[in-house]
């Protein structure tokens, strides 16, 4: 693998090909629905004739496909982390050829990705900025940056930037069920909500669900009988504005493992916060890999989005892709 595979790019590169835009646009994404016809209009301001718009996977597996055979080479998405989730899955999927560059309006909640790049904009003011950035030749910029491939057979892969099993789901069916039905379109409400929901989990250790997870590697397999909370990422920025991994490679697939216990929990917590991956000798597990192998039973979430996994369908590996472009506005 070549350093450029090893490490996002820290200095944006100037977008230099005459762009051929698409956009993908999830109507249902929570900013969009208090503006939708305002945001329709910007976007087809950039471009008329490749404008789709998809809510569920297949509506935007269709719209991936559609794309490929038009030719574009910058795809513009208008949605949450769970619409990039989808298309990202599609796009490595399907794509035929070179893939396109990809730009992020954060028109979700969390919007985890797009703020990662530097997108903290509003979708009205990103719509603008990008199509401002767009009739300036040279103006544009990209980043290059690994996408997380989370695999479970042939027919099982998926695509995004963030992985989490143990109390994250838990975390995640609270916000879906909760915060939703508030209507908050804000990473800060969101983020506290959701967090102040996991950290109570956390300080109860001992009477949380534990999950049984064994970490697959060339020295051997690692058994962590009480697993409170594992996710690894290709992202330098979590929620809240969180960088755990500010203080590892760049460009690396980074990964936490928490055990069951208050020692583990605030140790990694205090090792998160300070940048270091949240390791602690003898006890939790956190760093920079190229690829791992997990084997457990229970849900998962990739960007947001619920999956199950079986140990009888054998692990969940995880890695990372080449880079892909990502336009930083």
């Amino acid at each position: 693998m070549t350093d450029q595979h090893r490490q996002s790019n820290p200095t944006p590169s100037i977008f230099h090909e005459p762009i051929i835009p698409g956009i993908l646009c999830n109507p249902a994404s929570g900013r969009i629905k208090h503006q939708p016809q305002a945001i329709r209009q910007a976007l087809k301001a950039i471009t008329v004739n490749n404008y789709l718009e998809a809510v569920t996977s297949t509506e935007i597996r269709e719209s991936i496909r559609r794309f490929s055979a038009s030719g574009i080479n910058l795809l513009i998405m208008a949605g949450g982390d769970g619409t990039v989730h989808s298309a990202l899955t599609h796009l490595f999927l399907l794509w035929r050829g070179e893939l396109p560059a990809v730009a992020v309006i954060p028109c979700g909640t969390t919007n985890m990705t797009a703020l990662d790049l530097g997108m903290r904009k509003k979708p009205l003011a990103g719509i603008t900025l990008l199509r401002t950035g767009m009739a300036r030749p040279g103006a544009l910029r990209y980043a290059l940056r690994p996408v997380l491939c989370i695999d479970q057979g042939p027919l099982r892969r998926q695509f995004g930037m963030f992985f989490g099993c143990g109390l994250i789901p838990h975390g995640v069916k609270y916000f879906h069920n909760k915060v939703r039905q508030l209507g908050v379109t804000n990473e800060f409400a969101g983020g506290f909500v959701m967090l102040g929901y996991l950290c109570g989990l956390l300080l109860r250790p001992g009477s949380s669900p534990a999950v049984h997870l064994t970490l697959r590697g060339a020295g051997g397999d690692i058994e962590k009988q009480h697993c409170l909370v594992a996710f690894a990422t290709t992202l330098d920025r979590l929620l809240l504005g969180i960088r755990p991994y500010r203080n590892l490679e760049k460009g690396s697939l980074f990964f936490t493992i928490i055990d069951n216990n208050m020692k583990s929990v605030w140790s990694a917590v205090i090792s998160l916060l300070a940048g270091n991956g949240g390791r602690a000798a003898g006890a939790n597990h956190g760093g920079n890999s190229d690829r791992l192998e997990l084997l457990f039973d229970g849900d998962f979430i990739v960007d947001g989005e619920l999956y199950h996994a079986q140990r009888e369908n054998g692990p969940v590996a995880i890695s990372r892709t080449a880079p892909l472009r990502f336009l930083v506005l």
